[in-house]
């Protein structure tokens, strides 16, 4: 997927978004562009820059989110007995925030050392947020993770499967589609953004086989 920039365009086409909501085992969608409408009429097109979510960003982000609160990057939790090393934990907050990059979608034993690692903070008292590599910061994302209703965040990359070398559903392990499932449905407010760049893929690429499990079902 390449990275967006914003340009005014006209289009009505999102008239196969049902069929992905509903069962993803089509040969083929048929007539969706190259350039997909977004729910707020906003529309993309590709350019150069890598300026979607990363790791450090969200440290960035969470310094201007949360000013004078001090997070941690990537260190064990005191009083501990388990190595883990959360992204990003703040003390004062008792919050924890994870990235999750590819390899928590496509590697069974990642994803379930994910969920150990959430039991072990849950029980030390810590909130846990989790940010996919497919969700970008904005202000519904961040009063949904955050319960930040007054922030006002400039989006400056679309949700969803937009970067050449982001990995697909497709390539996700069985767990990974079921964490995806269940991040589409955590993630409702942006939802259609996120299946409107499957069916962007699926028209680019020509077999939906190569975006989507078979038997992939939203």
């Amino acid at each position: 997927m390449l990275p967006y920039r914003v340009q005014a365009r006209s289009y009505n086409g999102l008239r196969h978004l049902p069929d992905l909501e509903n069962d993803l085992e089509f040969e083929q969608a048929e007539g969706v562009p190259n350039i997909v409408k977004m729910p707020n009429s906003i529309f993309m097109k590709p350019h150069q820059d890598k300026s979607y979510l990363i790791e450090k960003k969200i440290g960035e982000a969470l310094g201007t989110l949360f000013p004078g609160r001090t997070f941690v990057h990537n260190k064990s939790v005191p009083k501990s007995e388990s190595r883990a090393r959360p992204d990003y934990r703040c003390d004062e907050l008792m919050l924890i925030v994870e990235f999750d990059g590819y390899q928590h979608y496509s590697q069974t034993k990642t994803i379930l050392a994910d969920e150990e690692k959430d039991s072990l903070y849950s029980a030390l008292g810590y909130s846990i947020v989790r940010i996919p590599y497919f969700v970008q910061l904005s202000s519904t994302v961040i009063e949904l993770l955050f319960s930040l209703p007054a922030v006002t965040w400039e989006q400056v990359y679309p949700h969803g499967f937009i970067a050449d070398e982001a990995l697909l559903p497709a390539d996700f392990c069985p767990l990974g589609v079921c964490r995806f499932e269940r991040d589409l449905a955590r993630f409702a407010c942006i939802r259609p953004e996120i299946l409107a760049s499957l069916n962007a893929k699926i028209e680019e690429l020509g077999d939906s086989r190569r975006v989507v499990p078979p038997a992939f079902k939203f």
